[in-house]
């Protein structure tokens, strides 16, 4: 009764591995969307912001 079995370490990899999981897409679903749109979020650099007044 107070043995730690084969079945927690199963329910703890999977309470453990069901979030990774949904990280994991949710970072490649980000990732695939910024390569789809390279839009830069910075304006072009133009030469008055090399030499400040």
């Amino acid at each position: 009764m107070g043995s730690f079995s084969i079945w927690h370490i199963l329910i703890l990899l999977s309470l453990l591995l069901i979030p990774v999981g949904i990280a994991l897409v949710v970072w490649f679903i980000v990732r695939i969307s910024n390569k789809r749109s390279p839009v830069s979020q910075l304006p072009p650099r133009t030469p008055t912001d090399d030499n400040p007044p």
